[in-house]
């Protein structure tokens, strides 16, 4: 678990982090993988755990989230998709092909009209959060989530990426596993957008 994801939740947007680096082992085979992935039009995966994993196991929501707006003629609410996604992982635990993999759901509820972000992982534990992250990076970060993030003042678009930027730092200077750029996304109630690759700038 040498990846890292994080979310954040504002007022009216969620912003979800991951590194690009693809690897096992010792080994980096590329540092331009995307682990944010569209399961809804307003709904977001951040992934990580084993790649084979994460990639089976986000395309298959993917796929029955669209199945079911198909038949239903609706999406599923963030809350929804999560609550999906956590009876998909639970029941693979009670089966031989478990899955190793922790994950964030992120996205706009137009019913609620507000945001939401649910922290998962392997062992399908859910819980909604203001923040979170997962893997090793979490441990040098949620510090700096827990000291910096105001609950009755939820950050501006802004505030959040400057957040993001100084957990970016603290892995750069900390973590001894190498994670040089990061990719950003927003999800609002204008859908999911992309913001440029963001870069740990301790050293700089």
């Amino acid at each position: 678990m040498t990846e890292y994801i994080i979310g954040i939740k504002g007022k009216d947007f969620v912003l979800v982090g991951a590194d690009q680096t693809a690897a096992r082992s010792v080994i980096v085979y590329q540092q331009e993988y995307d682990k944010i992935y569209p399961i809804g039009k307003k709904t977001a995966m951040a992934v990580c755990g084993e790649v084979g994993d994460t990639n089976f196991f986000q395309e298959s929501i993917a796929k029955n989230i669209a199945l079911y707006e198909m038949r239903n003629g609706y999406d599923m609410t963030p809350n929804e998709a999560a609550c999906f996604t956590r009876h998909r992982l639970a029941t693979s635990l009670r089966s031989r092909k478990s899955y190793m993999v922790n994950l964030l759901v992120a996205g706009y509820d137009d019913i609620e009209d507000k945001p939401e972000l649910h922290l998962i992982d392997y062992l399908a534990a859910d819980i909604e959060c203001p923040y979170g992250a997962h893997g090793y990076g979490a441990m040098f970060t949620m510090s700096i989530l827990d000291r910096h993030y105001n609950k009755d003042k939820p950050p501006t678009r802004e505030e959040a990426i400057a957040l993001f930027q100084k957990c970016c730092d603290e892995l750069q200077r900390r973590f001894s596993i190498n994670l040089p750029v990061f990719r950003l996304k927003i999800i609002s109630k204008d859908g999911i957008e992309e913001l440029p690759i963001v870069k740990a700038k301790a050293f700089a």
